[in-house]
């Protein structure tokens, strides 16, 4: 009996030193100083709410903000001393996802989204002091476009997203007693997803790629789940032209991926997208978690006030001219995460302006429009 008794709590000690609490980060030496973050755009922290914080005499560059456990680099509007009446914290924040969701499934591959929280849009944002150095920062880079020797890069590499959030799909289901019973752990297809698609109402959107059409070609891919115990294909068509058809019986999942010709991009008005249930039984349901399209894009950002994006390695720096940004009255602002640099736009002509650095390796970049209807506020 005793020898069981240990073997229980050998067992149980062995489970706590492997458990991980996502808490690991913490230093329980310093006081964290929690930000809530309900939307992604550009937020500034200002000297006035440093002040009530107790931060004023903090030098800006001992601080450190931090969000899951990974640092996130900040602008400081003065790169040393303790922050004055007029100085603040820049950074750019990001609404909750559901990247950390994976924790609740039974297996991670069964999320077939995570742009969506199925818990909270609020991301915890924890801002610290830490002066051993090594705090992350986005530091001011002159664009020096009048100094630009560089053609403009005629297009980049752009995956459109389209995830859904019009429910919550309960996922697989076992039929008993003709009733459809659910597992209490996430399973496999749940999550949020798109209306129910039944086979006499298609899901037809129409979207604006901006193609650069002399470019490679696109791929999609696309997740969906069946919610009925019938049999059914999903099948989406383009502009008309079917990419995927693949068969998605009950209660099953699939994330198909297809070639697409990027002359089928482009058409006059957008581009016309359809998913399809082909179920022979009128009241079959299924969903689209999401679908993406990776494609060779031209600068045009559709209007936006926020574009967040990716540029390749260019050891000779790049040239960009940006048409239809939505920037306002004020010249946007442009974070070179990667590289930890921040430019201010050259806007001219209708277009905004980039001569960047160079850079080797994959850099994410995201443009931002900098009204102050458009910061957000801490």
């Amino acid at each position: 009996m005793k020898k069981n008794l240990l073997t229980v709590l050998l067992v149980i000690l062995g489970m706590g030193v492997k458990a991980q609490y996502n808490n690991e980060w913490i230093d329980y030496n310093k006081t964290y100083y929690k930000l809530k973050v309900g939307s992604s755009g550009l937020h500034r922290i200002s000297s006035t709410v440093l002040q009530q914080a107790g931060l004023s005499n903090t030098p800006l560059e001992q601080l450190q903000l931090i969000r899951n456990g990974v640092q996130v680099p900040i602008y400081t509007s003065k790169t040393t001393g303790t922050p004055g009446a007029s100085d603040f914290v820049e950074f750019y924040g990001e609404m909750n996802d559901g990247k950390t969701d994976t924790k609740l499934y039974r297996q991670a591959s069964l999320q077939l989204d995570n742009t969506w929280s199925l818990l909270t849009d609020t991301a915890a944002y924890f801002l610290t002091i830490n002066n051993s150095g090594a705090n992350l920062r986005l530091i001011d880079e002159t664009n020096n476009v009048a100094g630009n020797a560089l053609a403009p890069d005629p297009f980049f590499t752009y995956t459109f997203v389209q995830s859904y959030r019009d429910q919550i799909n309960p996922g697989f289901a076992a039929v008993l007693l003709q009733a459809y019973v659910y597992s209490s752990s996430y399973d496999v297809g749940e999550g949020w997803s798109s209306r129910d698609i039944y086979p006499s109402t298609p899901l037809n959107e129409t979207q604006n790629l901006y193609p650069y059409t002399s470019g490679p070609g696109a791929v999609m891919s696309i997740g969906a789940s069946g919610n009925a115990f019938n049999q059914r294909n999903v099948r989406v068509t383009i502009n008309g032209t079917q990419i995927v058809n693949q068969a998605m019986n009950f209660f099953a999942a699939t994330t198909a991926q297809a070639n697409v010709p990027i002359s089928l991009l482009g058409r006059v008005g957008g581009d016309q997208i359809s998913m399809n249930n082909t179920s022979a039984v009128t009241t079959d349901r299924m969903v689209v978690s999401n679908y993406k399209i990776a494609y060779p894009r031209l600068f045009n950002f559709g209007g936006s006030k926020r574009f967040e994006f990716q540029l390749n390695p260019n050891p000779a720096g790049n040239y960009l001219e940006i048409t239809n940004f939505n920037a306002g009255a004020v010249p946007p602002i442009l974070y070179d995460i990667t590289n930890g640099r921040r430019y201010i736009g050259n806007v001219a002509g209708g277009l905004v302006r980039f001569a960047l650095k160079p850079s080797f390796q994959p850099r994410r970049m995201v443009l931002l429009n900098a009204e102050t209807t458009e910061i957000r506020n801490i």
